[in-house]
């Protein structure tokens, strides 16, 4: 798998050189990064800003004005705004055998490995994001 990441780097290396522009190099890797950033979950998200090597490689760039714990928190903060507003509009978030889910009294939604994945999924359906991955009911809550 090591071999594909190096083969995507050779190309955005390759596409400076062809341009002649060795900034192309960066841009590229910099859209790849969006693109990544843009499908990891928040968790994923989390757990990278979290590595030891990528706090080490922004805090040479940061010059000291942010760095990686930074980042991490306003992530977190973020997801506590997302929560709340999910818990406002009746979503509770559980752990079940297979993972985190939400649930409304009306549809549950599938199973997440994090529980920051549940929650984010929850704001998503609220606003209209994404599709919902909502299910009708396929979590069931023991009755009382």
């Amino acid at each position: 798998m090591q071999q594909i990441i190096e083969k995507i780097f050779a190309a955005a290396d390759q596409h400076g050189e062809d341009s002649g522009e060795p900034d192309h190099a960066v841009g590229d890797l910099q859209g790849m990064l969006r693109l990544a950033w843009d499908i990891m979950t928040v968790s994923q998200r989390l757990q990278l800003l979290r590595k030891p090597e990528f706090e080490t490689l922004l805090d040479a760039g940061s010059r000291g004005e942010f760095d990686a714990g930074d980042l991490a928190a306003q992530l977190t903060k973020e997801l506590s705004e997302m929560e709340a507003k999910a818990a406002s509009a009746g979503y509770r978030f559980m752990e079940g055998e297979g993972g985190f889910f939400w649930e409304t009294d009306e549809e549950a939604s599938e199973d997440f490995h994090a529980r920051e994945d549940a929650v984010a999924d929850a704001y998503r359906t609220i606003c209209g994001d994404m599709p919902a991955t909502a299910v009708s009911r396929q979590h069931v809550r023991p009755s009382s």
